[in-house]
Order: C-alpha cells, then sequence, then structure tokens
C-alpha cells in the first residue's frame, strides 16, 4: 500500500513538475516543445566563433578574421581588415593606400548585413571595396592596393598608434586616409566611464581583458543542448538553464573589478570635461598623425564621418525616422559633435568633413542607429574622397 501511495506521489509530482516547465518554456520562447519551429529557437542559443578578436598591446585589439600582410617578417599577425589591388595596369610602382579608423570605415571594404538568423553574414558583391574601387576608378593609370586596417569599435588614439605598429614593422604608404569622428565622443563617456577606465583607453579595455581570460568550456555541451530535444519538458528546462548559465558566464565582463583598479584611482568628471577630454585626445590624435606623415613622407587626409544626430545634416526618409534615429549616442552627439569635431583649431593641411554631405538627400543612407551607412551612403561618401584625393595628391 505505502509503494502504490508513493508511486502516486512521484507520478503527480512528476506530471506537476512537467506542466510548470512546459509553461514556464512557452512563457519565456512563446512556443512549445512539441511544436516544429521549437527547435529552431533553441538553436538560436548556439554559439559561433566565441572569440572573434583578442586584446592587442599597442593598438587595443585585433580580429581573428583579418588577413596576414605576407611581406610582414616581424610577427605572424593578421593585420589588415581586406587588401584589394585593383586590375589596373601600370608600368609605375603601385599606389599603397591605408585606410585607418573604426567600425563604419570596415565597412567601405565589407558592407556586412547580418542575417539574424544564427549570426550568418550575407555579403553582397557590390558591397565589397566600395571605396577602393572608387579611388581606383579616379586614378586609371595607377595600380591601387588599398589596404584596410580599421578597428572594430576603435576610436583615437588606436589609429595613431597602429599607423606606428605597421610603420615599426616595416610597412610603408603612399595616402594614409583616417575616417572617424562620432565614436571619439562618445565611448569615453558611455563606455569607459561606467567601468573607471581612462578615457585614452581602447573601448571598455578592462572588459576586453578580462573576457580573454573567460572560461569556454561550456561552449561543447551548450551547442549539443541547443541542437536537441528531449521532449521531456522538465528535461528541456533543466537544458535552458545550462543554456542560460554558460552565456552569461561568457558574456560577463568585470573589467571595473581587476585587482590593478583597487590601486588606482580615477579622477572623475561632468560629462562637459569629459567629452572636451575626449575632444583634445581627438585632435592630439591627428595631429600626431600629421606630423608623423611628413617624417615618414605620406599623403594624410583625416575625414570626418558624417552622423544623423547633427541637426540640419540630412532631410530623413521614413526608414531612417523609424529605424535609425535612436541611440544611446544621440545626446551626446546632437550636442556636442557639431561643436568639436571639426578642423577649425587643428592644422591638418589635408582635411575633409563630411557634417553635412548628405544635406539635401532625401533617400536612406544610413543602415543603423550608430553611424554606419547602406551602400548607397558609402557610394556617396567615397565619391568625396576619391576625388579630394584625385584633386590633391601629387
Amino acid at each position: 500500500m505505502k509503494i502504490g501511495k508513493i508511486f502516486i506521489f512521484l507520478a503527480v509530482s512528476f506530471i506537476i513538475l512537467n506542466l510548470g516547465a512546459y509553461l514556464l518554456i512557452y512563457s519565456k520562447t512563446e512556443t512549445n516543445i512539441y511544436s516544429k519551429n521549437y527547435l529552431e529557437k533553441k538553436k538560436s542559443f548556439f554559439i559561433f566563433n566565441p572569440v572573434l578578436s583578442h586584446v592587442h598591446p599597442f593598438f587595443g585589439s585585433i580580429d581573428l578574421n583579418n588577413q596576414k600582410y605576407e611581406d610582414n617578417l616581424i610577427s605572424n599577425e593578421k593585420l589588415f581588415y581586406s587588401i584589394f589591388e585593383s586590375n589596373n595596369s601600370s608600368n609605375s610602382e603601385a599606389l599603397r593606400i591605408l585606410m585607418i579608423g573604426n567600425s563604419s570605415a570596415i565597412n567601405f571594404s565589407n558592407n556586412q548585413k547580418n542575417a539574424h538568423d544564427l549570426e550568418i553574414i550575407v555579403t553582397n558583391p557590390k558591397s565589397e571595396n566600395i571605396l577602393a574601387k572608387k579611388i581606383s576608378s579616379y586614378f586609371p593609370d595607377k595600380k591601387i592596393i588599398f589596404y584596410n586596417a580599421a578597428i572594430k569599435s576603435g576610436k583615437q588614439p588606436q589609429q595613431l598608434f597602429k599607423l606606428y605598429y605597421l610603420s615599426l614593422i616595416g610597412i610603408k604608404f603612399d595616402i594614409v586616409i583616417n575616417y572617424d569622428g562620432p565614436l571619439e565622443l562618445v565611448h569615453p563617456y558611455l563606455k569607459n566611464v561606467p567601468i573607471k577606465d581612462e578615457l585614452i583607453y581602447p573601448r571598455r579595455y578592462s572588459d576586453e581583458i578580462a573576457g580573454m581570460v573567460s572560461d569556454i568550456s561550456c561552449i561543447k555541451k551548450n551547442n549539443k543542448v541547443s541542437e536537441s530535444n528531449s521532449f521531456i519538458p522538465i528535461v528541456e528546462l533543466i537544458s535552458y538553464f545550462y543554456i542560460r548559465n554558460c552565456q552569461r558566464k561568457l558574456s560577463k565582463r568585470e573589467g571595473n573589478k581587476v585587482n590593478w583598479k583597487k590601486l588606482v584611482k580615477i579622477e572623475e568628471k561632468n560629462i562637459d570635461e569629459t567629452i572636451k577630454t575626449s575632444y583634445e585626445i581627438w585632435k592630439r590624435s591627428s595631429s600626431e598623425i600629421e606630423n608623423f606623415s611628413k617624417l615618414k613622407n605620406f599623403f594624410y587626409l583625416h575625414v570626418v564621418a558624417p552622423s544623423q544626430y547633427v541637426k540640419g545634416s540630412k532631410k530623413f526618409s521614413d526608414e531612417e525616422k523609424k529605424e535609425f534615429f535612436e541611440n544611446e549616442y544621440r545626446p551626446i552627439l546632437s550636442e556636442y559633435y557639431e561643436k568639436l569635431i571639426n578642423f577649425q583649431n587643428l592644422s591638418i593641411s589635408n582635411s575633409l568633413d563630411l557634417k553635412y554631405v548628405f544635406k539635401n538627400e532625401k533617400k536612406t543612407v544610413y543602415r543603423d542607429s550608430c553611424c554606419r551607412l547602406n551602400d548607397y551612403g558609402l557610394n556617396i561618401v567615397s565619391e568625396n574622397i576619391a576625388k579630394y584625393l584625385k584633386d590633391n595628391f601629387k
């Protein structure tokens, strides 16, 4: 009799636990474990390429998908996001062009779009090497080799230090294009201040260092359970707890808790002081590149990128108003970008301020709420840069 009661108790408990697990999974995923699309939703937790970059001691970070410069005899690093060579025939030496900047500069070589399904990247061939091809069309008698050394989420002085580094290992360029502006103002305040990093450091540098030592041992099991369905609610709920804990472990950043910060006191500044210091870092970095260009005899062009948050800089399309006009960067850029990021107090021989390049443009040119452009926008900017080089590079 007792065995029977125990069996009934266990059976009822099992049913209740599974019913609760079933309802909890449904409330979180909006699907049930017996539906056709359940496994597809669960697969969204599959982890692709958990380590795509690593901390670099001299210029912040390096992308593991970058390309290697074969003539680099000093290190085995992949230092360029892309290397493009034109088909222009020429008996003279090739025109070697370096581009530095951040994520928006990367897009000039490959304007990637995330398809949102398992992080598959969709690339249109027409979106590749837009700026390099445009410059090549303006120099038909020159073979163009275009090196894109931009750094994802980078900001000054990362461009400056990467240029120094490339020179140190023996790579020479005829033209250096620095395309920057928005992130130089927003990242120090929004990304560094919260974790008490120095403003001049790369974006969330302490976090990146902490991330480099993250335990990734859970990934294999995470991916295994992400692709399986036991059809038992309580088992599925347990698998979700494992997935959640693994995802949290990988995304955990504790740069504000590293030991050395207990020994260093970071001076607190209000937003006005922080932005002015960030501007000074940008200004001095560009001036250093200008001085370096004279020492190394290359043509330096500093391009200030456009931003949708500059008042009067564009006639926005309906898509831009709806999708690309709200971002944590907006308050800073709308208040300070036009006033500070310009060449009025900066002695640069060759500069191009493109903040108002879309002033009379009604079509959509932006592709996110940060600073990136779609192909149409990139072509307009590339046209301006290529024409400037044609008119001024001798």
